[in-house]
This record gives C-alpha cells, structure tokens and sequence, in this order.
C-alpha cells in the first residue's frame, strides 16, 4: 500500500498529478484514484487506501470543498490524525467541520520541488512517517472505512435534497415575514392583521425559496452523479459545461413552476397573457436568484462583504425591473410585491410620512418594495441552506463517531 493518499476533486486532476509527480520524487509511494485498477471495486480500493495510508493529504479548491467523496476522504484522515490539507485555490475557506486543521497555501506552486514551500510540506508529510502495522489491521481498518462512506453517502442520498429544501424554504419565509412585519417601508398596518399579512407572505416566499433550493441542490446531486462510476448513463448533463450552468437553470425552472402554481391556484387564468406575464416576471426573478446562489447548493463557501453586497444587488435590481411593467397596472409581478392605490399606501404605510413627497408615487414604492423582497427572499434562502448544510455536517459526523480517532 502507499505512502500517502492523495484526495482531489476530478476537475483538479492536473494540479494533483503535479502533485503526485512531486512527492514520488522524495522516494514516498502515493496513491491516487487514477491507479484503479480495471475490473476492480471503486469503494474497496479507496477504502483500503484510506486505512493503509500513512498520511492523507487533500488538495482544496472550489471545487473540491463541495465534492462528497473529497469531504469523506479528509474526515477519515482527520478522525485518523493523519490529514494534512493544501490550499490549491487563493480566496477560499476550508469546508465546515475543518476550520481548525492548519492547511498549507500552495496556490502559487507551479510544480519545483525546491520551492520552500513545497519543502515545508514534505517536512510535514515526514512527521507521519512510521512503521507498519502488523498483519491484518490494516484490512480490519479498510472495512470499518467502507462501511463508514458507504453509511455517509447513504444518509446523503436520502436526506441531502430535504435539508437544503426545507433549510432555504423556512430561511426565505421567515425573512419575507419579518420583512413585512417589521422592517422599513415594507412595514404595513391592517388594523390587527398585520401579522396575519405578513404570514402569508411568508408562506408564499417560503414555497418560492424551497422551490429554487430543491433546484439548485438538485444540480449539485446530478452534477456529482458525472464521477466515473455513472459517467455513462448521465453525461448528457455535460451539455451544460459547467454546474454553475445546470444549477441556474433548474433554480430557475423550480422557481417558476413554483410561482405558476400559486398564481393559478390563486386564481389566475392560465393560458392567457396575463399568466404568459406573470411567468416572465417569475422567470426574470428566478434566472437572477440562480445566479446569485449557484455556487452555494451546500453553503460551503463563507460569504464575504463585497459577496452579499453584490448576490443582494443583482436579485434586489432584477426584483425592480421585473416589477416595473405591472407597477402602473398595479399588480404585483413576482407575487410578493404590495401594489395599490395612492390611497392604499397612505393608510396602510407605517413610515408613508417620512417618504419624500417625490417617491409617493404607487409605482415607485410597489418598485422599491420588490427591491426589498428581492433582498430578502435571497438572504433568507442563502441563511437557510447554510444553516441545513451544517446540520447535515453534523449529523454526517454521528454517523462515524463510535470509529476510533487514531491510526
């Protein structure tokens, strides 16, 4: 058995060949999946690799930090002690759960051996070296390993899809209700009513934000089903170049359906221009919702500043210009929008008499209260599916934690 395991997404094969070449020459055997042998059990081998390995070095990029078998096969070096994680990739963050394992940046690395950093690095891979343990303790370590991935991909066959639905309808309903009930102009006053109002709202934008979660969850779970073992009977998907791609188009399909649904359930005549409208509006809303949120079907890239500013931005904007062909009609184009009269918003806003007397128009504030439920229901659904993805993390880790944490 070798050395070192080496644990990658596919799409890194280049880097991590690099780094195979590399490390051989320090005289160190190194596994990696693309020594499978023909004919041979994919989760035996790497189960057997996993337990023989001396040390585990995992090369995190963006890809890689929401790969499943990636995200297994650190957990097992780090339960073993024997981890050792590479930054391949600048302005990313370890995944949830590996946070406090300290991980080497050769994101610059181009491939010499003598680089100081790279030197560093098998000074560390050193420090694992030691004997072999005796007879069969090895094969009994495989076996507790493959029962261990294969529990941990079972719970996320199941549940995965679940989560992220349920995480990014309850975070977007919850944000929508507050929105309304709360917050700035979007605050009303129905005499009594106003959380019954703001309630359904929620419940519409919750429908809506699990809807768009489920489709975008729903890319990551078919974009992992193009690994070698399913390549054949999915790699049609691969007209899409990229997951980003695929992940767009379903949240947006999602989102649509959703809202087709709730409009014709509430009374909308379908087929019929206005239903062709509405769906327009829906479609517009829901390409800039997949944009905004494609990247994150598991929330496992931390948010920074600059990034809510502009994932807000772009759905909070495309809200605006969806709704701007309804506002003088006064009707609401993503469902979510309060439009009425002049009347209307002067009984019912809570803060109309600090609104400037140039933006009391009722297109104008339908407008920037569609802003405002664009910001929302994005923010919500962004909290809710991190919140689901950690929770599934955490309930990945029960599954191993009767293994022992040594090697």
């Amino acid at each position: 058995m070798a050395n070192i395991f080496i644990s990658y997404a596919r799409a890194d094969r280049q880097t991590a060949e690099k780094f195979v070449a590399a490390l051989e020459t320090q005289n160190w055997d190194v596994f990696w999946d693309k020594e499978i042998p023909a004919g041979k059990r994919w989760s035996e081998i790497i189960s057997q690799n996993l337990a023989a390995a001396e040390c585990v070095v995992v090369l995190w990029s963006r890809t890689s930090v929401t790969s499943d078998p990636v995200l297994d096969e650190a957990e097992i070096g780090r339960k073993r002690k024997v981890l050792i994680p590479i930054f391949i990739e600048e302005n990313i963050d370890a995944p949830f759960g590996f946070g406090r394992v300290q991980t080497a940046n050769l994101a610059h690395w181009k491939g010499d051996i003598q680089d100081a950093d790279f030197q560093k690095l098998v000074s560390d891979i050193s420090a694992f070296t030691s004997p072999r343990p005796v007879g069969g303790e090895d094969d009994l370590k495989a076996q507790r390993i493959q029962q261990v991935l294969f529990k941990r991909q079972q719970f996320r066959d199941r549940y995965t899809l679940l989560l992220l639905l349920v995480g990014g309808g309850l975070g977007s309903g919850a944000a929508v209700f507050l929105l309304r009930a709360l917050l700035g102009f979007a605050a009303m006053d129905f005499g009594g009513l106003t959380l019954s109002v703001a309630f359904a709202f929620g419940i519409n934008a919750a429908i809506l934000g699990a809807a768009l979660s489920f489709g975008i969850a729903l890319s990551g779970q078919l974009w992992k089903a193009l690994d070698a073992r399913h390549e054949k009977r999915f790699g049609w998907l691969r007209i899409f170049q990229r997951r980003g791609l695929l992940a767009i188009t379903l949240g947006a399909f999602c989102f649509v359906l959703a809202h087709t649904t709730m409009a014709v359930f509430n009374g909308m005549k379908a087929p019929s221009g206005e239903a062709l409208k509405s769906m327009a509006a829906a479609l517009g809303a829901g390409i800039a919702l997949g944009v905004a949120l494609h990247d994150l079907p598991e929330a496992r890239v931390r948010l920074n500043l600059l990034n809510w500013i502009w994932r807000l931005g772009i759905v909070a904007l495309t809200f605006v210009i969806v709704q701007v062909p309804f506002s003088f009609k006064r009707f609401a184009g993503t469902g979510l929008t309060m439009v009425g009269s002049a009347d209307f918003y002067r009984y019912h806003f809570v803060f109309w008499g600090a609104i400037p007397s140039t933006l009391k128009v009722p297109a104008y504030l339908s407008e920037l209260d569609a802003g405002l439920v664009g910001a929302a229901l994005s923010a919500g659904v962004i909290l809710g599916i991190a919140r689901a993805a950690n929770l599934l993390t955490r309930w990945l880790k029960l599954i191993d934690a009767a293994e022992p944490e040594g090697g």
